[in-house]
């Protein structure tokens, strides 16, 4: 079976936390490689890592702010 990384990027740890245990428990095809409360962060984790996914919660604007790295 593949394996696909991802990073998870929301300010709230609770949210961030609740969609780690879900993929944990029902993707077992999907690894989470990192968290991230902010933008920085996440640019951060994509400079470490290759990731074939970018998990976003609805309302952070994320995305829009990725082209800077």
């Amino acid at each position: 079976m593949n394996r696909f990384k991802a990073i998870i990027v929301d300010d709230e740890a609770n949210l961030r936390e609740a969609l780690r245990i879900l993929v944990a428990e029902y993707c077992p095809q999907l690894m989470v490689s990192g968290c991230a409360a902010s933008a920085e962060e996440a640019r951060q984790l994509l400079r470490q890592d290759a990731v074939d996914l970018i998990m976003r919660l609805p309302g952070f604007d994320f995305l829009t702010q990725v082209q800077r790295l």
